[in-house]
């Protein structure tokens, strides 16, 4: 019994497990952030529509370019930390459920490793 004690208190949950909940947490966070940089991104475009107004047509032509690169790939960006996080939110789900599984183990063992150890157990 104290060997299968030994060999279950080795037993951790496996580190790539581990670390999908914490790209999860990770990806959580890189999302919320990109979203707070929205309006940056807006207003950046916005003023750059306004200069557009202002300048010959050669400069206005760059400027919209910039501006449609810059709209394009804060998209991709998006769009991308979106997939990730899904990604991650599937993943963490059988985490989760590895941790309670092996709380219950722990527990269980536990007391299957009582029984083992009290007085009535041992007259047998």
């Amino acid at each position: 019994m104290l060997h299968m004690h030994d060999n279950f208190s080795s037993f951790s949950l496996n580190s790539a497990r581990c670390r999908e909940l914490r790209f999860f947490f990770h990806f959580q966070d890189l999302t919320e952030e990109i979203a707070n940089h929205q309006s940056q991104v807006d207003g950046t475009v916005d003023s750059g529509l306004e200069l557009m107004k202002h300048i010959s047509n050669d400069e206005a032509l760059q400027l919209k370019d910039k501006l449609d690169l810059l709209q394009r790939r804060f998209n991709d960006l998006t769009t991308r930390g979106a997939d990730l996080l899904k990604h991650a939110q599937v993943c963490v789900v059988p985490v989760r459920l590895c941790i309670i599984w092996k709380m219950c183990v722990e527990f269980e063992l536990c007391n299957v490793c009582a029984l083992f150890v009290t007085p009535a157990f041992k007259s047998w």
